[in-house]
């Protein structure tokens, strides 16, 4: 019998500054047990399947607001605010 496959953890990542994505993908880049999806404060309301969210904290006042709204979508979700400019 083989062992169960590891699961995939599917990571939303809130930017809108496309570098800071391509610093947390480096990050990821060496456990392959995560896959990171990129999205913008607006497009993460039609994303599905994200196992954690990261949040830039320099989205401003609207990071409150982005992650009320996905609890009210997924009561169970993770959120994880990142550090400040």
């Amino acid at each position: 019998m083989k062992p169960a496959p590891n699961k995939l953890i599917r990571v939303a990542v809130v930017e809108n500054d496309p570098l800071r994505f391509v610093g947390f993908r480096a990050l990821f880049d060496g456990d392959s047990g995560f896959v990171l999806q990129s999205n913008t404060p607006s497009s993460i309301f039609n994303a599905r399947g994200y196992d954690l969210v990261l949040i830039g904290a320099h989205t401003g006042s609207t990071m409150y607001q982005i992650m009320a709204g996905l609890k009210g979508l997924n009561p169970s979700v993770r959120i994880i605010g990142t550090g400040s400019g």
